[in-house]
């Protein structure tokens, strides 16, 4: 870890409050930010790295020049990377957020001053460490995973990827990184493909007593094992280009498993939407006659039925001849009832009933949701007949 002093001496001092000062920042003001930065400095040179860091960290808020912004930044990389040190072995978390932080110092300093040595010499060396310290982490979530039951092994080795792939990212040519990442993204898949395999099964039971909280029980089952198998399509990120993927054969395999459980959960889901809407759109059609509203909400399930059907199964050919009947049934049956509305608002008019209106403003309804069904409806003649458009 390089470091910086930049404790000037008097006479180099005058001469550096002048030639940084800019317009409009007083020599006083700028003779104090100098003295605020080097009492950070005389702090890190005694190890006191937390009060060395506010100092500092108070710079970062203030009209620093442009000829201490870089040093700054510098220095707080150090702070924050000394800070994080003795924290490695108990809180090793706070010590990943304290390098994280160091890192993010030395890129902002090297913004100002790109060939700055010293910065580039500690950002690579604060990546290594922080790369090495996520790897530790990453693999002891990986081994606590190994004995903990479904849901908890996932989250954990969830974390254990997130902190894997961290790692790589900052260490791509270490393959000792990539292949731990290799081996808990295999173990993450396998389990996610596992619980969604239960999930499927307990749809697949749900789905074979064809009532309609079966069929919910067995839509939520099905679409908890498809967000799982979501899930299990996480990528590894990229091998370096000099090198080759780790173990591609078997992620190839698990690949193809993962897309083939998709199809099957995503047909059967599809299947299971159908028949919902099927059933649905049968209700609907035996309370046309004496219940028109409720009949139009039962139109309603059946129409979201069959076009989440086709979001999961798009070629579901009786999803779609669904979505069609049950699309010609609400518009027909909308135009039924705009057309009873418009005659007993005509009716209404005609003894200057205050009803009139309201029973108007229902049949416009009636016909606009019919129009939104099929803009080449030819009842448009009854809105105009209405004096409605």
């Amino acid at each position: 870890m390089k470091t910086r002093s930049n404790v000037p001496v008097a006479g180099l001092w005058v001469l550096m409050v002048r030639l940084s000062a800019p317009n409009g920042l007083a020599e006083g003001a700028l003779s104090n930010l100098w003295q605020a930065y080097n009492e950070g400095v005389q702090g890190y040179t005694r190890g006191d790295y937390s009060s060395a860091f506010k100092s500092w960290q108070d710079l970062t808020v203030q009209g620093v020049p442009k000829a201490l912004r870089s040093s700054v930044w510098f220095q707080l990389g150090n702070a924050q990377f000394r800070l994080g040190e003795p924290m490695m072995v108990e809180r090793p978390e706070e010590t990943v957020e304290l390098w994280r932080r160091s890192r993010e110092a030395y890129r902002t300093a090297l913004a100002s001053r790109p060939r700055d040595h010293s910065a580039k010499h500690n950002l690579a060396l604060v990546e290594k460490r922080l790369a090495h310290l996520l790897h530790r982490l990453g693999t002891e979530a990986f081994q606590v995973a190994l004995n903990k039951p479904p849901d908890e092994a996932i989250d954990q080795l969830r974390g254990s990827l997130d902190h894997l792939e961290e790692a790589t990212g900052l260490a791509p040519d270490e393959p000792v990184i990539r292949q731990d990442l290799d081996k808990a993204l295999q173990a993450f898949r396998q389990r996610l493909l596992e619980r969604a395999q239960k999930a499927e099964s307990k749809g697949d039971q749900a789905a074979t007593q064809t009532n309609s909280w079966a069929d919910r029980e067995a839509e939520d089952k099905y679409r908890e094992a498809l967000r799982d198998l979501a899930d299990a399509h996480r990528p590894s990120p990229p091998p370096p280009a000099t090198s080759t993927p780790a173990l591609p054969p078997v992620q190839d395999t698990q690949a193809n498993t993962i897309a083939a459980a998709e199809d099957r959960v995503n047909a059967k889901l599809s299947q299971l939407l159908t028949r919902m809407g099927v059933r649905e759109q049968k209700a609907g059609k035996q309370q046309e006659a004496g219940e028109p509203d409720q009949a139009l909400g039962a139109y309603d399930r059946a129409l979201d039925h069959f076009q989440a059907a086709q979001e999961a199964q798009p070629d579901n050919r009786e999803a779609q001849r669904g979505e069609r009947e049950v699309k010609a049934a609400m518009e027909k049956l909308q135009v039924r009832e705009g057309r009873a509305e418009l005659a007993r608002g005509k009716e209404a008019l005609e003894q200057k009933n205050p009803r009139a209106a309201s029973a108007l403003t229902q049949a416009l309804s009636h016909f606009e949701a019919a129009l939104e069904l099929n803009d080449l409806n030819q009842d448009r003649g009854d809105l105009s007949v209405a004096g409605l458009r």
